[in-house]
C-alpha cells in the first residue's frame, strides 16, 4: 500500500484548492456510497484531519467501517508540532518524572530542556505520522 509523505500532503493539498471546502468536494467522489453519511460527519467534525486520512489512508485501503478505522488511527490535532510534542510529554508524564528526578539530583532545571524535535523524531520511529493540512497538525499512528 502506498501512503503520501507529510511533505507530498502538503503540497498536493495546497497544489489542489489551498480550501478546506474544495479539496472535501474532490475527495467526497472517491468515497464510497455507503461511507458517506459517516464521511460527512466526519469532516464536519474534523476537517483537516478528516482529509489527511482520505488522502493518505481510506483511497488506499478502503476500510470496511470508515468511523471505525479514522478513530483507531487519528491521535489527535494541534496547533504546531511542538503543541504536540508538549502534550506527549504531559500525557506520559515524562515532565514531572524528570523534575522529579532533577530535584533528586539537585541539578537546576534550567539546564536541562525537551528537543520536541527528537521527540518527533521518535515518535516516527514508532509508527506517530504528523501531517500539516489547514493550518494544523494532525496526527495518525499506523
Amino acid at each position: 500500500m502506498v501512503r503520501h509523505s507529510p511533505h507530498e500532503h502538503r503540497t498536493d493539498h495546497d497544489r489542489a484548492n489551498g480550501d478546506l471546502d474544495s479539496a472535501w468536494a474532490q475527495y467526497r467522489a472517491h468515497i464510497r456510497p455507503e461511507h458517506l453519511a459517516d464521511a460527512e460527519a466526519l469532516y464536519r467534525e474534523e476537517p483537516g484531519a478528516f482529509l489527511v486520512y482520505l488522502d493518505s489512508y481510506y483511497l488506499d485501503e478502503h476500510p470496511d467501517d470508515i468511523r471505525a478505522d479514522f478513530t483507531s488511527i487519528y491521535a489527535g490535532s494541534y496547533p504546531d508540532r511542538k503543541a504536540w510534542a508538549q502534550d506527549v510529554i504531559e500525557v506520559l508524564g515524562w515532565d514531572a518524572a524528570l523534575r522529579r528526578a532533577l530535584q533528586d539530583a539537585s541539578i537546576p532545571p534550567d539546564l536541562v530542556a525537551w528537543r520536541p524535535d527528537a521527540l518527533i523524531g521518535f515518535a516516527e520511529s514508532m509508527g506517530f505520522r504528523l501531517y500539516e493540512a489547514g493550518g494544523r497538525v494532525h496526527v495518525f499512528h499506523e
